[in-house]
């Protein structure tokens, strides 16, 4: 089957019997960075992993979606939120200072944090954070947005959390690890360390707070996505509701 995508171009994609749409070009999945070479990124490329299900899909249409990678990866499908992050974090972190410290500035300001556009601030995309002091195992971040007085790691999913007792423990675990870095990099009182649960809609099972020094913020992809001062805003913004209208 073929789509037209949020730029109005042809994609070659497959419909499963159980809903799931996947393009088979994972870059037709992305908004592109405009470098002209035409390589996927090495954030994506890194990210990309055969998947350990078949999404519904008949062994016809697996063949086909997996002709170009020798196999078939989640990052084909429009429901794998890994495509999405890299689209607004990772076209930001590859823009210019000047653009991504105005991004950032209105980013944390709409969280309540302050931030000069003259400082630095780093956006990076799936980091492991790992152990600290007593706290066992690592810590998978999707994004992250560092400056120098606040660290704010996202954890980004289209689809809200039930709000069954293992998922609000899950979410504790996360604000325990969190916590142990209060000892480390965020040393000064005035520093903040913030984790934001980026959902379709921005439900969580968890409250909004202070949680062992961590604040807890929730956030839909809609209020990112209306960030203005993102340097490919109109496009983010198109592929965005190019994406709502084909989750299924």
């Amino acid at each position: 089957m073929e789509l037209i995508d949020w730029n109005g171009r042809t994609v070659a994609a497959e419909r499963s019997r159980s809903g799931v749409t996947a393009l088979l070009d994972v870059s037709d999945n992305l908004i592109a960075v405009p470098s002209g070479s035409g390589d996927l990124p090495n954030e994506v490329r890194n990210r990309i992993a055969m998947s350990d299900r078949d999404d519904g899909f008949d062994s016809d249409e697996m063949a086909r979606l997996s002709a170009g990678l020798g196999f078939y990866s989640d990052m084909q499908s429009l429901r794998c939120v890994d495509p999405a992050t890299w689209s607004v974090f990772g076209t930001v972190a590859a823009s210019g200072a000047r653009e991504r410290a105005f991004w950032v500035q209105e980013l944390l300001g709409r969280i309540g944090l302050s931030y000069n556009p003259s400082e630095p601030a780093e956006v990076s995309l799936w980091k492991t954070l790992g152990r600290v002091g007593d706290v066992e195992g690592t810590l998978e971040t999707d994004a992250s947005v560092i400056t120098r007085d606040a660290a704010v790691f996202f954890e980004a999913s289209w689809f809200d959390p039930d709000n069954s007792r293992s998922s609000v423990e899950d979410v504790m675990a996360e604000l325990r690890f969190l916590s142990s870095l209060s000892g480390g990099r965020m040393s000064k009182e005035e520093d903040r360390l913030v984790l934001v649960q980026l959902r379709l809609h921005g439900d969580s099972p968890l409250r909004p707070g202070k949680y062992d020094g961590v604040e807890l913020r929730h956030m839909s992809w809609q209020y990112l996505v209306s960030l203005g001062s993102h340097p490919l805003y109109d496009e983010v913004n198109r592929y965005y509701d190019w994406k709502l209208g084909l989750l299924g």
